[in-house]
């Protein structure tokens, strides 16, 4: 355990009430070898604001799940217009309807960061939360810890309209996130705001006996530490929960919610059936947080969560929204709840289809045909499943503006890079000794950057 000087800098609320349960987690005799520490950094003047979200989330149920009004959108700009160059220039540049305002971009993110934040942000208590890099080139995208807080109510929420009605508290083991990579952060730790509630984040090494055994002191270990702690929820990715299911790890909580990737129907009926409770599959990006959640009668379908957002279908540069049944494009998101990356706009690069009735459910509008980061398995030398988030790991400190890895039918890798101006030969010798960590003895080949291998997303197995 750490002092209570180090508790209370990740977790200023963090009370004697709440030490037992973060005993429980960090000195588990179960646990795996934790190597972070983490906390919400919430402090009192964030409650309000956070309780009003959650009192708006459940009103927001009763009302059209359209989000802002074209002329709610344009008052967010008018406002913004005053704090962020970004939306000054979009105010004065802009025609008096709200499809004139083109989209804004990663690359924006990227290249003019600067102009986005608001000049009066706080910037004391910033927190950077980097993408992954699995759709596109990687973003350090900025927040605070009162806008990383909303992605608690917003997963109750999504439960509650799964019939789950569970408000984690004192002596609750509130969740626990599922990962399967190489390597990651992991971390036991108490959201102060929910009286203490636990929270852990841990490994599921995919590569069999040794991978699990570099993290754990036994095979038995992720099990073990689930039964004993009896998390109310398990959340992670397709991937990580189909290496939870291959390792027959036995532990079931109330529900599973899927994240970050495309949850296949086939998967999910799977996952159903080990499970033998809901899975909630959750759409959402890093730039914006959750966005939308699975129909808990039509599993195709995804609802809108909270009504701080407009969201649109653009495609062919026109604006196919609310208004617009089957209207199919690129999901666009203008506002949220990040106060350092306000949102006009913006391109997540994921296709869907907006259509506007009512759903059998009771929810007005719903999103189809939800096609975001799909589930890709490489294969190591001796077959194991490898996470592409490992190589999104290994690239994300190479100077690249874009790749793609195509893994061939006979193990070999072909990683097409590009560096922009960066010379990639001072790379190139590292990028092969990491990428043997990950595959083994298998062939991996660097090539330069061709506009023929270019695609949707960066990483394809033939087959």
């Amino acid at each position: 355990m750490k002092s209570q000087a180090e508790i209370l800098e990740r977790i200023p609320l963090f009370e004697d009430r709440h030490l037992p349960m973060l005993r429980r987690i960090l000195e588990n005799n179960h646990a795996p070898r934790w190597n972070a520490m983490c906390g919400d950094r919430l402090v009192s003047s964030d409650l309000p604001a956070l309780r009003a979200f959650e009192v708006s989330l459940r009103k927001s149920r009763n009302v059209p799940a359209s989000g802002w009004s074209e002329e709610e959108s344009i008052r967010f700009i008018e406002n913004m217009a005053l704090r962020s160059p970004w939306f000054q220039r979009v105010f004065e540049d802009r025609s008096r309807d709200f499809a004139s305002i083109p989209s804004m971009r990663r690359e924006d993110l990227v290249h003019r960061l600067h102009e986005i934040v608001p000049l009066d942000a706080d910037l004391s208590r910033l927190v950077l939360n980097p993408t992954s890099g699995t759709t596109g080139m990687p973003v350090q995208v900025p927040n605070d810890p009162l806008g990383v807080a909303h992605y608690q109510p917003l997963i109750l929420e999504a439960l509650s309209r799964h019939g789950i009605e569970r408000r984690p508290g004192t002596d609750d083991m509130a969740a626990v996130q599922i990962c399967s990579q190489r390597s990651t952060m992991t971390y036991g730790t108490v959201h102060a705001a929910y009286g203490g509630a636990g929270f852990a984040k841990i490994n599921i090494a995919p590569g069999g006996r040794q991978s699990l055994l570099s993290e754990w002191n036994s095979l038995s270990g992720p099990d073990a530490f689930l039964q004993e702690l009896q998390p109310f929820i398990l959340t992670g990715d397709p991937f990580a929960f189909r290496i939870y299911m291959d390792y027959n790890v036995d532990y079931r909580p109330s529900a599973v919610l899927s994240t970050a990737s495309t949850l296949s129907m086939e998967l999910r009926k799977e996952m159903e059936e080990y499970f033998q409770c809901p899975v909630v599959n959750m759409y959402s990006t890093n730039e914006s947080g959750p966005i939308a959640a699975s129909c808990a009668q039509h599993p195709d379908r995804f609802h809108i969560l909270a009504p701080d957002i407009r969201l649109e279908t653009l495609a062919s540069s026109q604006s196919l929204n609310f208004d617009d049944s089957g209207a199919s494009g690129t999901v666009h998101i203008t506002g949220g709840r990040n106060p350092l990356l306000p949102l006009l706009r913006y391109d997540t690069g994921d296709l869907a289809t907006w259509t506007p009735e009512s759903c059998s459910c009771g929810a007005s509008g719903y999103l189809r045909g939800l096609t975001g980061r799909p589930l890709v398995l490489f294969r190591d030398m001796d077959g194991h499943c490898v996470n592409p988030l490992d190589f999104a790991r290994l690239l994300r400190f190479v100077p690249l503006r874009r790749h793609r890895l195509l893994q061939q039918s006979d193990g070999s890798l072909d990683m097409y890079l590009d560096p922009g101006p960066f010379d990639l030969s001072v790379y190139r010798d590292e990028i092969i000794r990491k990428s043997a960590e990950i595959l083994g003895e298998l062939t991996v080949r660097i090539h330069p950057w061709s506009e023929e291998v270019a695609g949707d997303y960066p990483y394809r197995v033939v087959a």
